[in-house]
């Protein structure tokens, strides 16, 4: 009824490939390269919760997930980003209002990097959604 579970997998493949080239000064720039491979598997939940005076509806959303992550360079790139491979946990948690005209406001953020000592990201959002 009121709590909805959705199990997610994600796939993700990209290289990039620059050429070598010389620039205008007349210097050799080397061929390189970048290679990332990513896959996540997790769990949202969204849980709808009872207002008691209020035409509005409130919606708690949340979710984890285990992303094993795989990245190589080649040329200068390697030393720019360098070889990764391992997992980390990411957690996530918003919240949903839908107002009596039906806009939605929705706030949420994320954390990603548990249990890996070299990678951490971490970001919000705001929206506002109006149909008309």
């Amino acid at each position: 009824g009121r709590t909805t579970w959705m199990p997610s997998v994600q796939l993700s493949y990209t290289t990039d490939t620059q050429q070598a080239y010389t620039d205008g000064l007349g210097n050799v720039i080397l061929e390189q390269g970048f290679e990332l491979i990513q896959a996540e598997l997790g769990l949202d939940v969204h849980h709808q919760v009872r207002l008691s005076k209020s035409s509005g509806a409130l919606e708690l959303t949340g979710g984890l997930a285990f992303v094993g992550s795989s990245t190589k360079g080649s040329g200068n790139e390697s030393v720019v980003v360098p070889e990764y491979e391992g997992g980390r946990g990411k957690v996530k948690a918003g919240v949903n209002y839908t107002l009596p005209n039906g806009a939605v406001l929705a706030v949420g953020a994320y954390y990603d990097g548990i249990g890996a000592a070299s990678y951490e990201s971490f970001g919000g959002q705001f929206g506002f959604n109006l149909e008309f």
